[in-house]
């Protein structure tokens, strides 16, 4: 796949995991703090393989439902590794509107 998009996974581990098998990929990640902790501890680097500081890896902190309305991109994979529902501001992105409006139109095949 050309166009990945990951939305979450600030602990980088979906990050090294991908980096394994596609070339390069969007990630978008709401918490800032959370990517420097995962960017500058030596724990976090090295169980995250450095992940974050890949330039294969292009890394955006924001909402990723957001991202998702303003992009013109499409993807041949979106990943979303939500976790756990941790704020009100994440819960739009698990909602049947997410998943049935906004999502399909932004992959380059039919189906979603």
């Amino acid at each position: 796949p050309k166009n990945v998009l990951v939305i979450g996974g600030g602990d980088g581990l979906p990050t090294q995991e991908l980096l394994q098998r596609i070339p390069k990929f969007t990630q978008v990640e709401l918490d800032r703090t959370l990517i420097e902790f995962t960017k500058t501890h030596p724990v976090m680097r090295r169980i995250s393989n450095n992940s974050f500081n890949n330039p294969r890896v292009e890394l955006i902190v924001g909402d990723g439902l957001q991202y998702l309305i303003n992009s013109n991109k499409k993807y041949d994979i979106i990943f979303d590794n939500l976790f756990f529902i941790l704020s009100l501001a994440l819960i739009p992105l698990w909602t049947l509107s997410a998943f049935s409006s906004l999502i399909p139109p932004k992959f380059t095949g039919s189906k979603c």
